[in-house]
């Protein structure tokens, strides 16, 4: 995904974007505890409809299979299950009277970054967990980061995207 921030902390911080193919780096890095972490704002692009109000209400009432995926999106209001609720925030947000998901501003970003990293020595995953008053957002740690690595990926998902039908913006 392009345009997705990526912070950097340990020893020192540093921050990247990811390119338009969606690859980030971070070059000449000490040994050391290191945390990457991803956020974005925005880029959303018209992906949270009425279908996924549908979608919200369909898990709500057990209509549809709720995922680890779907929980993440649709759970807006970061309460920990889907519910009726999560559905009319979901509308109030296609109808523009909400500017933003209670989730979104919790984790300050439009997205949770779920880790899919290649598997390397010494590294931890922590998956993304919005609750209402709180953000735990994914990330990767390196402890300690002793060797170059690569393939530290992340899926982005959009809160409020409950049908997963988001596609970057040509």
């Amino acid at each position: 995904m392009p345009g997705v921030n990526v912070q950097l902390s340990g020893p020192q911080s540093a921050s990247t974007q990811t390119d338009a193919q969606g690859f980030y780096q971070f070059l000449g890095l000490a040994a050391g505890t290191w945390s990457v972490v991803p956020a974005k704002t925005g880029g959303v692009d018209g992906a949270i409809d009425l279908d996924d109000v549908q979608t919200a209400l369909e898990a709500a009432v057990g209509l549809q299979p709720i995922t680890a995926d779907l929980a993440l999106a649709c759970d807006v209001s970061g309460n920990g299950s889907v519910s009726a609720y999560d559905a009319g925030l979901t509308l109030q947000y296609t109808d523009q009277t909400l500017l933003s998901f209670p989730t979104a501003v919790q984790c300050g970003s439009d997205w949770a970054f779920i880790p899919v990293p290649t598997p390397v020595a010494n590294a931890v995953v922590q998956q993304p967990v919005p609750a209402p008053s709180s953000c735990q957002p994914g990330m990767i740690t390196f402890d300690p980061l002793g060797q170059d690595v690569a393939g530290q990926n992340f899926v982005g998902v959009a809160f409020g995207d409950c049908d997963r039908d988001w596609v970057p913006a040509p």
